[in-house]
């Protein structure tokens, strides 16, 4: 018959017809292929077949492959791979038969087609096993009887020793401050004590997605084991490697499943990947992914400040409604179609880079805590540059217009260091202010509407920071705004029966103005509300009053004021 590989089916352990590849030379040398499809889960490998060039492998049963100690059962997968680029791929595998010769086909390149489908002349074969029962892949290490490392067309191998590598090591840097981190790697053991002891001298205190803490210094572990199939976000007091071993995860066999709402998610593949391609199984329902850094692939505005995403790094998702994330295998192409530049906002269909800004120069601020804002404006140009402060005047973020938006993550405080605010706190006001770049000078900027970017929900009342949130703003320039908060002196003084008195402020606050007498005690609240930035005056008159001396108070923010007027009866 013709060098080919017939499947027929059937039922582990009963009669099955086969037909071997190669089948007069397999014949003298004893092995048969019995290329059975199992009933069991089949392993995620795809090949090219009958591509007129292969060699054939021959695996004895006497050599008992194994899987660390354990044989190989009745329904385990034996495949070759080559390289090709960044990536392996299959070249053919077959079925494990206890007590079974197996004969493997491995397919080389064909030369007629412009993709490298196969092995070429000279490639090193490497192995993998797949452990049905447990619907795991292993790498392997390999000895040959005949035939060498390496792919020869026509070639005859026979196998000496295969052993799957029950326990692969993967080290990741994690920086000083805050990190979020994950791995493709499962480990054994899975507590936290024994997965973290390197780092734990220098770590203060490790979260997962539901909020539970793992705290050594004080005793506390709430999260228990490491899930390979979350993230966790990890405080660190320096810089120090986490080397996590045990057995490599197979992502497209390992479904995580999502929640509506945000999720603290794993990455699972043992190299990078575009991350449209990453998460095409979430489809629509992804609303927004952010990284450690702040950065965020928003699909449905086109923006994409990730790009790829890293192997060892942990991912937010926030997801429009549940759903199951399942990662292309490790031999999936890391992009989707043409490479994207990793930073990019689409205006129509072009794509366009963000620029970092130097006026407001952009700090990472890592506080392990963010929220996003998409401001859009017709009134600045390409080029200027616009910051958000706190309620103090504190810059916790910026960033460059470019085709009339601007992305910025806004960093919240940091709930380790007592000591010291980094960023914006939980319910503080914010407000913007923009650098003019060909003006060369600062302006004010008011906030004309303002959208909840996870729902589309139209905001009132004021912006304020929360951890998480996304929103979506409309700016312009704002009118005559002052550079300080002050309080003027009330005219005219003394009065009777009104007077007048104006404040200044540089930025959307919480204004209370109150009067007491000389005895301290209130007797009148002019002002208690959130005001905008700008010039403000309010008219006094209590015809009940008597003549005296009075005391008015302006808080703004962390700004106090107090002055002294007069009632002239």
């Amino acid at each position: 018959m013709s060098n080919s590989t017939q499947r027929v089916r059937g039922t582990l352990g009963q009669p099955l017809i086969g037909v071997a590849s190669n089948a007069t030379q397999m014949s003298k040398a004893g092995f048969w292929y019995l290329n059975q499809t199992p009933t069991t889960a089949l392993p995620p490998w795809n090949f090219v077949a009958n591509t007129a060039s292969s060699a054939t492998i021959a695996v004895p049963a006497a050599i008992n492959p194994v899987i660390g100690t354990t044989p190989l059962q009745t329904g385990d997968a034996i495949g070759v791979f080559f390289q090709s680029g960044n990536t392996l791929l299959c070249a053919g595998y077959g079925f494990w038969q206890a007590g079974q010769n197996l004969a493997l086909t491995a397919w080389g390149d064909n030369s007629q087609t412009p993709v490298k489908d196969g092995f070429a002349e000279g490639d090193l074969i490497r192995y993998k096993i797949w452990e049905a029962a447990g619907q795991k892949e292993y790498d392997t290490e390999v000895t040959y009887r005949t035939g060498g490392t390496t792919f020869t067309n026509n070639g005859i191998y026979e196998l000496s020793s295969l052993r799957a590598v029950t326990s692969v090591s993967h080290s990741n840097a994690l920086a000083q401050g805050w990190n979020m981190i994950s791995s493709y790697v499962e480990p054994n053991p899975a507590n936290l004590e024994t997965v973290l002891a390197e780092v734990i001298p220098q770590m203060v205190i490790m979260k997962n997605g539901r909020g539970q803490v793992f705290w050594p210094s004080l005793g506390i572990n709430q999260i228990g084991s490491w899930n390979p199939r979350e993230g966790y976000q990890i405080f660190m007091q320096s810089a120090t490697p986490l080397t996590i071993t045990g057995n490599q995860i197979v992502p497209e066999a390992t479904p995580i499943a999502l929640s509506q709402g945000w999720n603290l998610v794993s990455y699972l593949r043992n190299s990078e990947m575009n991350i449209d391609a990453a998460l095409a199984s979430l489809g629509s329902k992804l609303v927004i992914a952010k990284n450690n850094a702040g950065q965020v692939y928003w699909p449905a505005l086109g923006i994409n400040q990730i790009g790829a995403m890293m192997l060892g790094q942990g991912y937010l998702l926030y997801l429009s409604e549940t759903a199951t994330l399942t990662y292309p295998g490790n031999g999936a192409a890391a992009t989707s179609g043409e490479d994207a530049p990793l930073t990019k906002i689409n205006q129509g269909t072009e794509a366009m880079k963000v620029d970092l800004p130097q006026y407001y120069s952009a700090t990472t601020f890592n506080t392990g805590a963010n929220a996003t804002v998409l401001i859009e404006s017709s009134t600045f140009a390409d080029g200027d540059e616009i910051a958000v402060q706190n309620e103090n005047g504190k810059m916790v973020g910026s960033g460059v217009f470019k085709h009339g938006k601007a992305l910025l993550t806004i960093w919240g405080d940091n709930e380790v260091t007592k000591d010291v605010t980094e960023g914006a706190i939980e319910g503080e006001i914010l407000s913007l202010k923009v650098w003019a770049a060909g003006e060369q000078k600062e302006k004010a900027v008011a906030v004309t509407t303002l959208e909840n970017g996870l729902t589309n929900a139209a905001l009132n009342g004021g912006w304020r920071y929360h951890t998480n949130a996304v929103w979506k703003a409309q700016a312009s320039e704002a009118i005559a705004i002052p550079s300080a908060f002050s309080l003027a002196q009330n005219y005219p003084n003394p009065f009777n029966p009104s007077t007048v008195i104006k404040y200044s402020l540089p930025h959307d606050a919480k204004v209370t103005l109150e009067v007491f007498d000389a005895l301290g005690r209130r007797v009148a609240a002019l002002v208690e509300a959130l005001q905008p930035a700008g010039y403000h005056e309010v008219i006094f008159q209590n015809p009940a009053l008597p003549s005296g001396l009075y005391f008015y108070r302006l808080k703004a923010g962390t700004f106090v004021q107090t002055n002294k007027m007069v009632i002239l009866r």
